[in-house]
C-alpha cells in the first residue's frame, strides 16, 4: 500500500493532467506579473486570442459527424476562445496593477481545463492539433507569470472549502444516479457501486483535511484514493448515459479537485506518507 501511495505521488506532482501544467487558480493566491512583466504578458494573450480563434474555426470545420460528446468539446472550445479574448481585452486595458488581470487569467485556466478535458471527443486532424499545441505553449508560458510556489504556506482554509464542495458533489452525483436510474445492467451497478464509495471516500477525505490542517502530506493518500474512485466513475459514466446532473455534478467535483491538485503541488504535499484506505 505504501509504494502504490508513493507512486500515486509522483504522479501527482509530475503532472496529473496530461498536459504538466501547474496552472493556478487559488483564490487566496496574489499571483500575477510585474509591471515590468506586462509587455510580454501582452504579447502572449494577444497571440492566445489569434491560436484560439483559429483552433476553433478548424475543428468547427473538421468535425461534421458529430455526437453529443464532440458538441459539448466544440461548446468548451468556443468558450475558452471567448476568455482568450477577454483576457486579452483586460490586459491590454490595465492601469497601475496588473494584480486587476488575475482573476481573469484564473477564469481563463478554467475553460482551458475544460476544452482540455473534452478535447479527446473531438475529431483533430493534424491541422487542428498543431492549432492546440500552440495554445497549449502559450498557456505554458502565461503561467510562468500567473504561477504560484513563491513561498506562500499551506492554504488550508481553501483546502477545506474544496474538500466541503468535492464530498457534495461527490453526494449529490451519487443520489440523483440513484434517482434516475431505470435499467440496472451489470455496468450500472458498478457505477451506482462505485458512486457510493466515492462518496464514502470524498468524505472521509473531508474529515481527515478539517482535522489534519498542520501537514498537507497526512492528507495526500486520502486525495488520491478519491481521484482513483472519480477517475473509475468517469469512465464508466460515458458508458451507463447517466442523466445530466449526475455528468454535470462529477464536473464539478473534477474542476474542484483539479484546484486542490494543485495547492498539494504547490506545497509539495505529495511528500511522506498518507492515510488512503
Amino acid at each position: 500500500m505504501k509504494t502504490m501511495i508513493m507512486n500515486g505521488e509522483r504522479r501527482l506532482l509530475m503532472g496529473l493532467f496530461g498536459l504538466g501544467l501547474m496552472l493556478t487558480a487559488s483564490n487566496s493566491m496574489a499571483d500575477h506579473p510585474t509591471e515590468g512583466e506586462m509587455p510580454q504578458v501582452k504579447r502572449l494573450a494577444h497571440q492566445l486570442e489569434i491560436d484560439s480563434a483559429q483552433l476553433h474555426r478548424v475543428a468547427e470545420v473538421r468535425n461534421h459527424h458529430r455526437g453529443y460528446e464532440a458538441e459539448r468539446a466544440l461548446r468548451a472550445i468556443h468558450e475558452f476562445a471567448e476568455k482568450a479574448e477577454h483576457f486579452h481585452r483586460q490586459v491590454e486595458q490595465y492601469r497601475r496593477n496588473p494584480g486587476h488581470t488575475e482573476s481573469d487569467y484564473r477564469e481563463l485556466v478554467y475553460a482551458y481545463q475544460n476544452g482540455e478535458r473534452l478535447y479527446r471527443y473531438l475529431h483533430a486532424d493534424s491541422l487542428v492539433n498543431r492549432y492546440a499545441s500552440q495554445v497549449r505553449q502559450t498557456m505554458r508560458e502565461l503561467d510562468y507569470f500567473y504561477k504560484a510556489g513563491r513561498g506562500e504556506s499551506w492554504n488550508w482554509r481553501r483546502a477545506m472549502v474544496l474538500a466541503h464542495e468535492i464530498e457534495n458533489s461527490a453526494s449529490r452525483a451519487h443520489r440523483y444516479a440513484e434517482a434516475d436510474s431505470r435499467y440496472r445492467g451489470p455496468s450500472e451497478n458498478r457505477f451506482l457501486l462505485t458512486l457510493h464509495e466515492l462518496e464514502e471516500s470524498a468524505g472521509h477525505f473531508h474529515d481527515q483535511i478539517e482535522s489534519r490542517n498542520s501537514n498537507p502530506s497526512h492528507t495526500v493518500g486520502d486525495y488520491l484514493q478519491v481521484k482513483r474512485l472519480y477517475e473509475q466513475a468517469d469512465r464508466l459514466l460515458h458508458i451507463v448515459h447517466a442523466s445530466r446532473r449526475v455528468s454535470d455534478e462529477l464536473y464539478r467535483m473534477d474542476q474542484m479537485m483539479r484546484e486542490m491538485e494543485r495547492i498539494y503541488s504547490r506545497r509539495g504535499g505529495g511528500h511522506g506518507g498518507g492515510h488512503g484506505r
